[in-house]
């Protein structure tokens, strides 16, 4: 009676203070109780709203309206857990929902609350059988292709490595040969102006024309060292081949079904019904 009474009384405050447009003439004590209660009911009216808009959504067969809505609801009331993850599974007949990272999170969060762990504990009672069972799947086939995957890059590590040591030592070859050829014409340049003879001009041309040989050589060597070193650089980028980028959506699975914390067969849910 007395509850059902200071019901009363915030619906009456509530309706005074609409009468002022939603300001009171009242002291700041006054004022502040009157935001309090505002603030109250508008959240009682969005949570009901949404749960409701939620429920329409389902007897529609629409989950994703539905999870989107009790998503929504789930920001003004903890007690939406339960419809939420009901709604995302689809009555438990889905876990798709959980392979994405960021909704495999937010269900590994739920057990920072009292309802979120009971649905936490609702879909492990229902689902945790067919979760286990594609953890060990996807575990086993992403080690599989992982041993495949990792001997066919050592395998091409090796020829890829072997191209780039093939263009590294004659690029620095003729780089070495090019630094030689330039000291000579330097040091021919550096008689101009001490000896009277046409010799010194003349080696300063030959050796000038010649540097530019292998400085041309070295050019083309520079091209196929940098297209060596891309290679091995791709070599290690898990999709730069068809089963590197099968192991990425493997191990991007595994970590999403890591992050759901899924009790053990025969074991009661960590986070569990209480």
């Amino acid at each position: 009676m007395e509850e059902r009474m200071l019901d009363e009384e915030e619906e009456a405050r509530l309706k005074e203070a609409e009468a002022f447009g939603g300001e009171a003439d009242t002291d700041g004590d006054d004022l502040g109780e009157f935001s309090e209660i505002k603030f109250r009911e508008h959240t009682r009216r969005e949570y009901a709203r949404l749960m409701r808009e939620g429920c329409a959504a389902i007897a529609e067969n629409d989950f994703e309206g539905a999870g989107k809505a009790f998503f929504g609801a789930r920001i003004y009331g903890d007690s939406a857990a339960l419809a939420l993850w009901a709604a995302r599974t689809k009555f438990y007949r889905d876990a798709s929902c959980f392979y994405d990272e960021e909704t495999a999170r937010e269900f590994a969060d739920e057990k920072e609350t009292d309802f979120g762990r009971a649905a936490r504990a609702e879909v492990f009672e229902n689902m945790g059988s067919a979760l286990r069972g594609e953890y060990r799947a996807v575990a086993e086939e992403e080690n599989k292709v992982r041993l495949v995957y990792e001997a066919e890059q050592n395998e091409r590590r090796e020829a890829f490595l072997a191209n780039n040591n093939y263009y590294l030592f004659r690029f620095l070859v003729c780089l070495g040969v090019f630094a030689l050829v330039a000291v000579a014409a330097i040091v021919s340049a550096s008689f101009l102006v001490r000896v009277q003879s046409a010799l010194p001009l003349i080696l300063l041309l030959v050796f000038s024309a010649l540097s530019l040989i292998p400085l041309g050589v070295a050019i083309v060597y520079a091209r196929g060292l940098y297209s060596a070193q891309k290679l091995c650089r791709e070599n290690e980028k898990l999709t730069s081949t068809e089963n590197g980028t099968r192991l990425k959506a493997l191990q991007d699975r595994l970590r999403c079904l890591t992050l759901l914390d899924i009790p053990a067969d025969g074991a009661a849910s960590s986070d569990g019904k209480r």
